[in-house]
């Protein structure tokens, strides 16, 4: 019988979330009318579909072949992605994304889903029965509450966080036997795969493991009667952990080095201010315990954790104080590490240490899974020790009702009365389960396990939200069917492509196609900064093209075709069109759109030869608007001073508004609108010509705005600001300018730049080869965004690569023919490298001689 508990067990520990999870998924299908497919869609939540599925789509290609995993031409215009794939794909189960197709991401992310879930039980089963030794069935109430806690509910689209999540029982796993004086190899290598996996999840784990292992090691050891020991075991605690982040080095550290380029935002300082302490204890921590605590409108908060970690437990952990069985020291050092936990969730200076020192956007208190195991791991203890008195058992009963009373009182939005009655009636059936286990009647451990199924489905069921909550749909493989099978045909030129966003801000990973839009929080923070100062819309992850403004810099970035349901822009021609299936909210159905193809024939090849004089140029010129940054910089490439805007004559006639005189026979204006760069779209102010409302002025739409110019030779522009915003923005207000675009200016330098373009023969990933042909000593430029990974080579010798305009690769080349050749590698992966195979040579050194 022990055998088969042996195998039996683990097994049901494993498939016990799957289980649950499908029967959900098969509900759902009924509900909806749906199919296995169309709910694997629906799966495709949040950054899910905005961000992950196109990347999964990218990690695809390198596994094929066809990409490459340092960097990435499909990331924006082109970018390290060390710490994209650290932070989103690192995790080795995403090797298994070589068996599958574009098409069927959206099964593969859902069967990755219930994979990820299954290992959180099976390795919480597994800590729990070697932590208290024991192959009880009882272990899987435990199991299970974790593998469906409210964090995994409620953050499932973020699935590459869930590698930290199953593998930390691992860890602790290891980690015991460290503390217990035994091998702690176990130890390094778990905390290595789940820092390579992801690691800014894999941060907070490590802040876990420092507060476990004080904890345990007071509980276990008498620290002045073993004090050479626990020297001992502190002493090898700190240096195979360090061994444990070493194994990850070769991701560790370039990631790191590529996150310090990124863009960071001040700490805003009113998340820094708590109001009242005693109120959000229960309305912020004790209330977000219950079960239905999570809906729709928190899943981006920045107030509420995800707490429930099953009701069984509030019941435990009380019976666990009142537990002869139990020391008073440990039940001290409990208390002390719940509390910490709890002022965590409270106090906004170690909600921020817990995150690395910034606040996270959106999805909050990612940390909070670990004081869930924390918890069940008292739980466990207390159900496994378990003693029942009347005393406790009344003060139990009193506080679930006084809880309830005052919770209801005040009138949270996540938690109805109806919830807050749930809740108490499983307290009442806890109670009378465990008297039942604690008599030793016969069934009564299956009882109670089948309550714990029935709750923990019943919060599955209310707060698990899908895309059919939002009525939203989105169709990753018909989205690659219908539009990556035609726009990636349109580069075998090499030149870029952009568009509509159809499926996500990340379209170019699905399509591995080049273009310009991108959402990550990982992007070159310089190459931000950068576009924003030339005039694009962006916010702290989003750039998008601007396609009805003069196509200046898109020429010049190689961006020759947009794909758009209509671009209203004389520089742009359609060369055709196809259709694609989009979704209509309103009616709840799909209808087929008709998306254009056109073409930029300005476009230029990704590299070219500019003038020699290009800094003098360009740090003399006049650059204090877009226009101007522009102008400067298109002068600069071309060796001489010209006007691609040129200024339309203003009178300011107070602070928010402009007398504008202009040439009639123009058949544009465009206004420059500068705005802080805020974290999320926002928006700023309503512009109004003439009193007449034209737009509003937003982070996807500001920079250079483009007015249709139908007010003759005089009009008045004016701004009326939205939400007090200009009193939070010291830039708004004070650099509007308006200008006028000269077409023949443009055509004039793009002609002259057209002379001397590099014929890019491959691009592969992190690969660019072309040739070109030099008549003196010039420089060439590339729309290839500037970082440090860069190397150049000429004619197979290496040149030092320049940075041109403050954000662009160049090289310096001599007269004659040239093969020009650009290889990325990524700082710090030969520094980590090394590091991780010192790390592992020192680990095997330490296991063959502990052998020996």
């Amino acid at each position: 019988m022990e055998n088969k508990k042996k195998f039996i067990l683990p097994i049901l520990s494993f498939l016990i979330p799957i289980i649950l999870l499908l029967i959900y998924t098969a509900i759902r299908e009924i509900q909806t009318g749906g199919n296995f497919f169309f709910s694997s869609e629906n799966y495709l939540m949040a950054d899910m579909s905005s961000q992950y599925s196109s990347l999964y789509s990218y990690l695809r290609d390198v596994l094929h072949g066809s990409g490459s995993i340092f960097y990435s031409f499909s990331k924006g215009l082109g970018g390290n992605m060390m710490s994209t794939v650290g932070y989103y794909l690192a995790s080795p189960l995403n090797l298994l994304l070589v068996f599958s197709s574009k098409t069927t991401i959206p099964i593969f992310i859902f069967m990755l889903l219930l994979l990820k879930f299954g290992l959180c039980g099976l390795f919480m089963y597994l800590f729990l029965s070697k932590k208290f030794e024991t192959k009880s069935f009882s272990i899987l109430l435990f199991s299970s509450i974790y593998a469906l806690m409210g964090y995994n509910i409620a953050y499932y689209f973020n699935n590459m966080w869930f590698d930290v999540v199953f593998m930390t029982p691992l860890i602790l796993i290891g980690l015991d036997k460290l503390i217990k004086n035994k091998s702690p190899i176990m130890y390094s290598i778990t905390l290595g795969i789940a820092i390579f996996s992801n690691f800014y999840i894999a941060y907070m784990v490590c802040l876990f493991l420092v507060i476990y292992f004080i904890y345990e090691i007071l509980c276990t050891y008498s620290i002045k009667k073993d004090f050479k020991l626990v020297g001992k075991i502190c002493l090898k605690f700190i240096i195979f952990s360090l061994l444990g982040a070493g194994l990850a080095s070769i991701l560790l550290i370039p990631a790191a080095l590529n996150l310090s380029e990124i863009m960071r935002f001040p700490i805003d300082k009113t998340l820094l201010k708590v109001d009242n302490y005693k109120d959000l204890i229960f309305s912020k921590v004790i209330s977000k315990m219950y079960i239905s605590s999570h809906i729709p409108d928190t899943v981006l908060s920045r107030q509420n954790p995800n707490l429930y970690s099953g009701i069984i437990t509030f019941v435990l952990i009380t019976f666990y104080y009142f537990n002869s069985k139990i020391k008073k020291k440990e039940k001290i050092l409990t208390t002390i590490v719940l509390f910490f936990f709890f002022i965590s969730f409270l106090n906004p200076y170690l909600n921020l240490l817990w995150h690395g020192l910034s606040f996270p956007n959106g999805y909050v208190y990612r940390f909070s899974f670990v004081f869930t195991l924390f918890l069940l791991m008292i739980s466990c203890k207390s159900f496994l020790n378990l003693e029942i008195k009347i005393i406790p058992t009344i003060l139990m009963i009193v506080l679930i009702v006084a809880l309830g009373i005052y919770l209801d009182h005040k009138n949270l939005a996540y938690l109805s009365f109806k919830s807050i009655c749930i809740n108490s009636v499983f307290v009442a059936i806890y109670i009378i389960l465990l008297f039942l286990v604690a008599k030793k009647k016969r069934f009564s451990n299956i009882i109670i396990a089948l309550v714990v199924l029935v709750e923990l489905y019943i919060n599955l069921s209310s707060t698990m939200i899908t895309n059919v909550d939002f009525r939203s749909r989105k169709m990753h493989g018909d989205f690659y069917k219908d539009t990556c099978s035609v726009v990636a045909n349109l580069e075998n030129d090499f030149y870029r492509i952009d568009g509509d966003y159809l499926f996500s801000y990340l379209d170019q990973m699905i399509c591995d196609t080049k273009g310009f839009t991108t959402s990550l929080t990982t992007n070159n923070g310089d190459l931000y900064r950068w576009l924003y100062l030339y005039g694009y819309p962006l916010n702290y992850t989003t750039v998008v093209a601007s396609p009805t403004n003069p196509p200046v810099l898109e020429s010049l970035f190689g961006i020759k075709y947009f794909y758009s349901k209509d671009v209203n822009n004389d520089y742009y021609k359609e060369i055709s069109n196809f259709n694609v299936k989009r979704y209509n909210h309103v009616a709840d159905e799909y209808y087929n759109s008709n998306i254009k193809i056109y073409i930029n024939d300005l476009a230029l090849s990704m590299g070219y030869l500019i003038d020699n004089n290009y800094n003098n140029i360009y740090t003399k010129h006049k650059k204090n608007n877009p226009f101007e940054y522009q102008n400067a910089f298109v002068s600069a490439l071309i060796g001489r001073n010209i006007n691609i805007y040129e200024p339309v004559v203003q009178k300011k006639i107070s602070e928010d508004r402009f007398s504008v005189k202009v040439n009639g026979k123009q058949k544009y204006v465009y206004l420059g609108f500068r705005y802080k760069i805020p974290i999320n779209i926002d928006y700023f102010a309503e512009l109004y010509i003439n009193n007449n409302f034209v737009t509003v002025l937003s982070s996807e739409n500001s920079g250079i705005v483009r007015i249709d110019n139908n007010y003759g030779d005089e009009f008045e522009v004016s701004l009326r600001y939205i939400n007090n915003i200009k009193e939070d923005n010291d830039i708004i207000g004070k650099s509007i300018t308006l200008y006028t675009f000269n077409e023949n200016a443009l055509y004039e330098a793009i002609d002259i730049l057209k002379e001397n373009q590099m014929k890019v023969e491959k691009i592969n990933g992190n690969y660019v080869k072309g040739s070109i042909k030099v008549d003196k000593k010039r420089s060439l430029f590339t729309s290839i965004p500037y970082e440090k990974g860069w190397r150049v080579y000429v004619d197979g010798k290496k040149k030092k690569a320049l940075k041109i305009g403050k954000e662009w690769v160049g090289v310096e080349l001599d007269k004659g023919d040239h093969i020009v050749e650009f290889k990325f590698w990524p700082r710090g992966l030969t520094l980590g490298i090394i590091i991780s195979l010192t790390s592992a040579g020192i680990l095997i050194i330490y296991k063959k001689k502990k052998i020996s």
